[in-house]
């Protein structure tokens, strides 16, 4: 049997439109599984807010309450679907946010914190900025001898028009995310790199026949390197610099962290790629599954072996916790719904796990953080941990 917690989540799921017709069904059963008839709630019930919320707080509860002694399910046989669009509101019953139940309108007094979306300015080294979101698909932008085209709604496209006067120009152009924001860019030798919320990379319009070579400025991003050869057959170097750390990768999937300037993570998920930088000007190999750790301040590096799945899961569209401490995660809320946090860290004890899509409310993964005992007070754009 599930938590009430889970029941929770799909309350908040169905809310925000994310749930599938299997989860609503669930959540329906769970709802009614005590009832020896089914509730019926007719559609005009919705219209009297209150007493809706007190109905539905009363239910909730001694559902709560039957969990904790019942030890099956009751199937029921029919399902209303004014049942089914009273049952979303569960969450406003139990959670942080009381929402308005009108028939038409769907208004919460905390405003919905939204979750990220694709939202990049590129700044290029003419001084023209664009915001890429507010682009369409398959716009162009010329310049310099390079197209640049918009795929979809979250990823630019670097093209060579005019090789000689790309060359002769290799102009270089930023792309940044803001909080809230992420963004994929394809570079002009077929290199593809995804950003990360609050991340910046530094790239040329072109890259010249004996190495590559790109610069993330801030934040985090993924890498899938394309292998080029130049004349003679010879592996063209692709180079990834993070503050004083130099990334050497011949072709390869990695993710570079590089959030806390003071300590950048390298991790690697497929190839090979070497880190130098450290104070004895040593090179490091790494292979996959493991992650190079440099810190700036002492110039020192070092080795590990780490889980792939939560790191690499942001590219995938989701949080994935294992065993995270309260500032990991909450680091990970504040950048992605752009939001400002307030804790003490020494005062709580947490361990997380969890798997949560990147795409869901604000107050859904909250709700999450709620069922591990951590509680804390939503005000406009911050949220105080308690």
């Amino acid at each position: 049997m599930h938590t009430p917690e889970y029941y929770q989540l799909l309350a908040n799921k169905w809310l925000d439109g994310t749930i599938s017709d299997l989860e609503k069904a669930e959540f329906a059963n769970w709802y009614n599984q005590n009832n020896k008839e089914d509730i019926d709630i007719p559609p005009d019930f919705a219209e009297n807010e209150e007493l809706l919320q007190n109905r539905i707080l009363e239910k909730v509860l001694s559902k709560i309450a039957l969990d904790s002694t019942t030890p099956k399910l009751s199937r029921i046989k029919r399902l209303k679907p004014v049942l089914i669009a009273a049952s979303i509101l569960l969450v406003s019953a139990l959670g942080i946010t009381i929402y308005h139940a009108k028939m038409n309108t769907e208004k919460a007094i905390q405003q919905a914190i939204s979750p990220g979306a694709p939202k990049a300015l590129l700044s290029l080294s003419n001084g023209k900025q664009f915001n890429l979101d507010q682009l369409k698909d398959g716009e162009l932008l010329h310049t310099n001898g390079i197209h640049i085209v918009k795929k979809g709604n979250s990823e630019i496209i670097i093209n060579i028009s005019d090789n000689e006067k790309a060359m002769q120009n290799n102009l270089i152009n930023n792309i940044s995310t803001p909080a809230g924001g992420e963004y994929k860019i394809q570079l002009a030798d077929g290199s593809r790199v995804m950003l990360n919320a609050e991340s910046t990379l530094q790239f040329p319009s072109v890259f010249s026949t004996n190495k590559r070579e790109v610069k993330l400025l801030k934040g985090e991003a993924y890498f899938e390197v394309n292998k080029v050869q130049a004349e003679g057959k010879k592996s063209v170097p692709f180079y990834v610099l993070s503050g004083e750390q130099i990334i050497e990768v011949l072709g390869t999937l990695f993710n570079v962290n590089a959030y806390d300037q003071q300590e950048v993570q390298t991790t690697l998920l497929e190839g090979s790629v070497q880190i130098g930088g450290d104070a004895e000007n040593s090179k490091s190999r790494i292979k996959p599954g493991e992650q190079h750790v440099y810190n700036s301040k002492s110039g020192k590096s070092f080795i590990r072996e780490v889980s792939l799945n939560p790191i690499f899961a942001w590219k995938d569209g989701y949080f994935l916790f294992e065993n995270a401490d309260l500032k990991t995660v909450l680091d990970a809320y504040s950048r992605w719904y752009n939001v400002e946090v307030e804790y003490d860290s020494s005062k709580v004890n947490f361990e997380f796990v969890g798997k949560i899509p990147r795409n869901t409310s604000f107050e859904t993964a909250l709700e999450v953080l709620k069922t591990t005992g951590v509680r804390y007070i939503l005000s406009g754009n911050k949220l105080i941990i308690n």
